[in-house]
């Protein structure tokens, strides 16, 4: 993961910046090198604390599902006012919606196209069909960029879900 690439880098790094041996760099001023040493320490120690709680919780309430992942290594949470956390996670995406107009896949992906809530629907097809960006959708429904990204993402999910149910049923 790139993470732990990450914490090797900065692992070496301070080790360097401890022993001096960025001496001739830009860094020879003994008090920059020790601020950029603590700067260092600091995120090292970001990067490997444990994970918060809410992260472990996430992995756990979506271990069963298909379309999402946590990585091992995340560690960016998001804590709104009202105390609500929020996980950065992968959704996973399928490129193979079905496209013959007289298939199950085909039914049941338009079943779950009709069944969505109408912003969504809305979101999904002006990106989908029409081609148009997230900002311009944004400007013309009169929401946020991320509300257009996490419609998209929900939507996504929901026709991959929809479809691959409906597999998993008929084997």
């Amino acid at each position: 993961m790139i993470t732990r690439q990450i914490v090797e880098l900065l692992q070496q790094l301070l080790h360097a910046l401890e022993d001096g041996k960025l001496v001739g760099m830009v860094f020879q001023r003994r008090v920059r090198r020790r601020e950029l040493a603590a700067r260092v320490a600091a995120e090292l120690k970001r990067l490997t604390a444990p994970a918060h709680p809410a992260i472990q919780e996430a992995r756990e309430r979506w271990a069963t599902t298909s379309f999402l992942r946590i990585d091992q290594d995340e560690r960016v949470i998001e804590v709104n006012p009202n105390g609500t956390s929020w996980v950065r996670a992968w959704v996973k995406i399928s490129t193979a919606f079905p496209t013959r107009a007289d298939t199950p896949d085909r039914r049941r992906f338009e079943a779950a196209l009709a069944d969505m809530p109408e912003e969504m629907r809305q979101i999904f097809l002006a990106h989908a069909l029409d081609g148009l960006p997230y900002k311009t959708i944004a400007e013309q429904l009169h929401v946020d960029v991320a509300q257009v990204q996490l419609q998209i993402g929900l939507a996504l999910a929901r026709l991959d879900e929809a479809v691959a149910e409906a597999g998993e049923k008929s084997v």
